[in-house]
Order: structure tokens, then sequence, then C-alpha cells
């Protein structure tokens, strides 16, 4: 305990000449730079590729976070920098702390992702939807709560403040169907974010009250099917539920109300045509219902469709 008392002033004191050594003094930067602005790199195969295409999209894709850093100031010489990070969990409304992503382990990961997001992706936006950025990572784990449980999201595309994370996959190398598969998953993403934002209302009136409305009197999301038809007569199909492309439903429970949207989201953008998506569901008007609800609200925010 003497000890302790007698090396307290001491290191105080030493902790004060340091802090009165001469460093530069900080001055406000003036400077109004849109770091999310492409520099060419013809040096680099990787960087002269996202280069041409934010030349040819307008859209900078990132295989890291941190995008730019500028010194503040020195202390004895020795540069002291701030760095710019995209803004990939921040909102308005706070900070979401259950976001995890794992940057790229290899930048030419990227490479394979940009002619499937300049010819499959960002073409069905066509000006619908702003997208400021993309950063490529290799995996991306969102936790989150909905209804009565946590639900934990996996490689799904996750839509930050100024940026759309994405994980990179081999799209060269992927089918057909994969690369739609793929594509349905990102534009969901980004629709759903607009939907939350602006049609919470109409939402809860026009769409999930589909499915509310088909058990009156009962909780429809995740309940167990045996609840909403103890004796099995019926399927989730018939209450409103349909697959999540490509993560099946489970034939036993409902989902939360945020997958059962998405689920509609990821087939607005699969099918081809409303025709194709009546053929697999036909038999299943509640499904019908919800899907062009929708679509009527695609519209509205400014996608087109070919019918």
């Amino acid at each position: 305990m003497y000890k302790l008392n007698y090396y307290i002033p001491t290191m105080f004191l030493l902790l004060l000449l340091a802090g009165c050594k001469k460093e530069a003094t900080l001055q406000p930067s003036n400077k109004d730079e849109n770091y999310l602005v492409v520099k060419d790199n013809p040096s680099d195969p990787v960087e002269h590729a996202i280069y041409q295409f934010y030349h040819a999209t307008g859209v900078p894709v990132f295989y890291n976070d941190t995008i730019a850093r500028e010194q503040i100031g020195d202390n004895d010489g020795v540069p002291r920098y701030s760095y710019i990070k995209l803004a990939t969990a921040y909102s308005p409304s706070g900070i979401n702390t259950f976001l995890f992503f794992r940057l790229l382990s290899k930048k030419e990961k990227v490479l394979p992702m940009l002619p499937f997001l300049e010819d499959k992706v960002l073409p069905r936006i066509n000006g619908a939807l702003p997208v400021q950025s993309i950063l490529l990572v290799d995996s991306i784990r969102l936790r989150g709560t909905s209804g009565s449980g946590t639900t934990t999201t996996v490689n799904k595309p996750y839509v930050g403040f100024n940026t759309v994370i994405i994980k990179a996959v081999r799209a060269d190398t992927m089918s057909v169907l994969s690369q739609k598969s793929n594509a349905a998953s990102v534009l969901a993403m980004l629709m759903l974010k607009k939907l939350h934002v602006e049609y919470s209302t109409r939402l809860n009136a026009d769409f999930y009250n589909i499915s509310v409305n088909s058990a009156p009197g009962m909780s429809v999301y995740v309940q167990p099917l045996s609840a909403l038809s103890p004796d099995e007569s019926l399927t989730l199909e018939d209450f409103g539920f349909i697959k999540r492309n490509p993560t099946n439903l489970s034939a036993v429970w409902t989902p939360y109300q945020q997958d059962d949207l998405i689920a509609y989201l990821e087939a607005l953008f699969f099918y081809d045509t409303t025709a194709q998506f009546e053929a697999v569901y036909t038999a299943y008007p509640l499904v019908l219902q919800k899907f062009k609800v929708v679509k009527g609200l695609a519209k509205e925010i400014g996608f087109s469709f070919a019918d």
C-alpha cells in the first residue's frame, strides 16, 4: 500500500510533463472531399478494373472498409492520422452492434464480381434505389431479434448507411440460376430497407395482414404449423408463406415477418414474369395476393418489370 501511494504522484508528474511537450496545433480541415470517388491505378489490375467499373456504372466498389486517411497533426515529428471508414453499421437510429463481416483475404476476389454486378444487379435497379458504394467481403453475419426469438442471417447482403455489403462469390463459375438467385438476394435487401423506412404502415395493412387474417384470433408468425392446422391438412403456402430462395422454409414452422417479406422480394427478382411465379403457386391464392402487393410496391418505388 505504501509503494502504491508513493508511485501515483510520480506517475502523474511524468504524464503531466509528457503532455506539456510541444505538439503541432491541429488545424480544422476545410476540404470537402468525396471519398467515394475511385481513382485509377493502371499498374494494379484489381484497382484498374474497379476504376473501369466505376467509370461505367458510377458505383464505387471497395474491398476494405477503410477507404482513406488524413494527416491531422504530428507528435514530435511522428504523423498522426484520421482514418475514413465506410459507414457499414451506422444508421440515423444508432449503430448496429450485431453486424460482423470478414474482409476479403485476397483483393483479386473482386474481379469475378464486377461483371456480375454490372450485368445482373445494377441494370435491374436502374435508378430506383441509390447505391452509394459496394463493399465486397468474404463473409457476413447478422444477429438480431424478431418476434419471440433471436435470428442469425449468414452471408446475405446487408445495406449500410453509405454502402451495400455483399459476399464475394465466383460468379464466373456459377450457373445461370445461381447468378439469378444471388442477384435477387442483393436486390431484395436493397428494396427491404426502402420498404422498412417508407412503407411500414402499408406493409402491415396490405402484406402481413393477408397471412394474419388467414387464421383469425391466432398468431401466425413464428408458430409451429401444427398450431395453425392441427389436422395437418394445410401447408405453409395455404397461409401465404413461401420458400426463401435459396434457403428452404422449414416445413413445420412459420417464418419471422422480415423473412416472410424477404422471401417475396427475392421471388420478385428471381422470376422473370408474374406468370412464372403464378405457375408455381397457382393453388395458393394468399401467396398470389401477397406477391401482387410486393410487385405493386416495387413498381411504385421505380422498378420496372417485363409484365
